[in-house]
């Protein structure tokens, strides 16, 4: 291997049979560009890759992210790990408890069923478009936080009604709201953990958000046999939506001194 002014590799290979023959000979150039050369790239592009390529070198060499532990004591970790406990602590409320809920508007098991499906099939509908809506648009903060706060006044907003017609649209509305914040919630810890411990990072805050799956069902459980009512639960579950709603508002709120963008999507958390 040579190493050229030019930034190019001359790479020569040799082909020898098990009697050390050589039997064929082949080269080839390689260059090696830096990303002022790329010409390719726009002057915002150029600047872009330069400097992810400077926050990845020292930030490879940093220390504080490089185990478990020292994740664990990230504030930012923390914050996103319970943002995530009140994202998804929405699914595990309703999934458990809605069919219950539905239930008690005097159907028949059957009835029930079907009753119970409507808001999912209205969260499944929803996502989809709320998805294609927020990548037609490049954006990310608004598709994230509206429908979380949709989830919020959906699922408080059925403890406070009582037709069931009523009830049932407000369910729909969290069911809504959840399904299309959740995959929402997911862009946003990518863009503020380091490269270097964002896989480490992505595993605790899914670890610490999904303890809502024991917390909240048990809560909501709890203060259904307390009071005869889910009203208690489901209104908890909303005070996290709303402890998440708060968090991620602050997070997604751009800083030029943190933010790590790429200037094709610069605008996903523009407020």
């Amino acid at each position: 291997m040579k190493f050229g002014d030019e930034g190019t590799y001359d790479l020569d290979v040799w082909s020898v049979d098990n009697a050390g023959n050589v039997e064929s000979h082949k080269s080839a150039q390689v260059l090696i560009d830096k990303p002022a050369e790329a010409t390719w790239l726009s002057t915002a592009e150029r600047d872009w890759l330069r400097m992810r390529l400077a926050q990845d070198a020292s930030q490879s060499r940093a220390t504080e992210h490089r185990n478990v532990l020292a994740l664990l004591r990230s504030a930012l970790v923390i914050r996103l790990g319970v943002a995530y406990f009140g994202v998804t602590g929405f699914n595990y409320g309703l999934s458990f408890f809605l069919p219950q809920i539905v239930k008690q508007f005097g159907l028949s098991v059957v009835q029930t069923g079907f009753v119970s499906a409507i808001p999912f099939a209205v969260g499944g509908i929803g996502m989809t478009w709320w998805g294609m809506r927020s990548d037609r648009l490049a954006e990310r903060r608004f598709h994230l936080l509206l429908p979380l706060a949709l989830a919020v006044v959906g699922l408080a907003g059925s403890t406070l009604v009582r037709p069931p017609v009523l009830k049932l649209i407000l369910l729909s509305v969290a069911a809504f709201g959840e399904l299309a914040a959740l995959p929402m919630y997911w862009t946003v810890p990518p863009r503020l953990l380091a490269p270097a411990s964002a896989a480490a990072g992505i595993a605790l805050i899914n670890s610490l958000g999904n303890l809502s799956g024991l917390v909240n069902p048990y809560a909501t459980g709890a203060l259904k046999d307390l009071t005869g009512s889910f009203a208690g639960g489901l209104q908890l579950i909303s005070v996290f939506g709303v402890l998440s709603l708060l968090i991620l508002t602050a997070l997604t709120r751009e800083s030029p001194a943190k933010a790590i963008t790429d200037p094709s999507s610069k605008s996903d958390y523009a407020t």
